[in-house]
This record gives C-alpha cells, structure tokens and sequence, in this order.
C-alpha cells in the first residue's frame, strides 16, 4: 500500500496583521524627524484592497514605502503582495502611489508554481484548485525539498505552504 501525503501552496495576506502595520507605519511617519512639516500620509482600504502612500516628493514616498514594508516584515507579513503602480504627481507638490494587495494566488500565479514544481522533476503531483495548488508526493522529504526548491526559485510571489497531511 503505497501512503501518499499532500499540502496546500496558497498566496494569503492575514488582514488583521496588515492593519496594525499599516497603523505602525502611520504613526512612525507621523513622528519622524525628516516627515516633520510635510506631507505623509498612508490610507488602507481593506474592502477594495489597496494601500495608497503619499508624500512630499519621491523621495518621501520611497521613505514612507520603505517604513511600511518594514512594519509588514515585523508582523510577519510577506510584502511581495503588494503590488506598486505608477507614481502619480497630485496637487500642492505631492506625489501618490497606490498599492493593491493580492491574496489568494491568481491563474497565472498558480500556473507559474506548478510549472515550476514540474521543473523541479520529482514524483509529486500539483493541480490548481481555485486560489491554492494542492500539492501531492509520496514522502514528506519529497514535499519539504518542493518547499525548499519554490522558496529559491520564485521570487516574486508571496507563497504559503499549509495543510500537511501524510
């Protein structure tokens, strides 16, 4: 009898956890020396799902952006969710960007895992369902060495491996 075991590879952003960093870097831009007198703002809109970042001048907003990836990295957030657009020029002398935050892994994303997990070239079966990819192998060293060889090799999404089951 041959035992199979699985997980779930999945993209997800722990929205409480993102608030209070959005919180903390409010407060810490509100605080700091070089904002002092300036425009900083950080605005999070949870239903939507984006965070909008202005300041000053570019200069500014890559402080200010940088304040809030370092606030998401301490609350163990992965940053990769955020997805930067152009940079817009508002009135007053102010520069805008937005953010949109994505959860759940899209078709492409997941398409990409699993073209990947088939690079990988061992004996374990990906299929997308829905947000996540459903991983399956015989062993568990089989799936570990997936999660090892995903975290080097896929840079640019923000991935999640849950729901072991042997």
């Amino acid at each position: 009898m041959s035992k199979s075991v699985s997980m779930d590879i999945e993209s997800d952003v722990n929205w409480n956890e993102f608030e209070n960093a959005v919180n903390q870097a409010s407060k810490e831009a509100a605080t700091r020396y070089d904002f002092k007198g300036s425009v900083a703002k950080v605005e999070f809109n949870k239903t939507d799902k984006f965070v909008k970042l202005s300041a000053e001048n570019e200069m500014k907003l890559t402080a200010l952006e940088s304040i809030l990836r370092t606030k998401l990295h301490a609350r163990s957030v992965d940053s990769r969710c955020l997805k930067g657009e152009k940079i817009e020029t508002a009135s007053h002398k102010e520069v805008r960007q937005k953010f949109t935050i994505s959860s759940g892994l899209s078709k492409d994303e997941a398409r990409e895992v699993v073209k990947k997990i088939k690079e990988f070239e061992a004996k374990i079966q990906a299929s997308i369902q829905e947000t996540k990819v459903k991983v399956v192998g015989k062993s568990r060293d089989e799936l570990q060495d997936c999660i090892k060889y995903l975290r080097e090799n896929v840079k640019e999404i923000a991935l999640q491996f849950t729901n072991f089951k042997s």
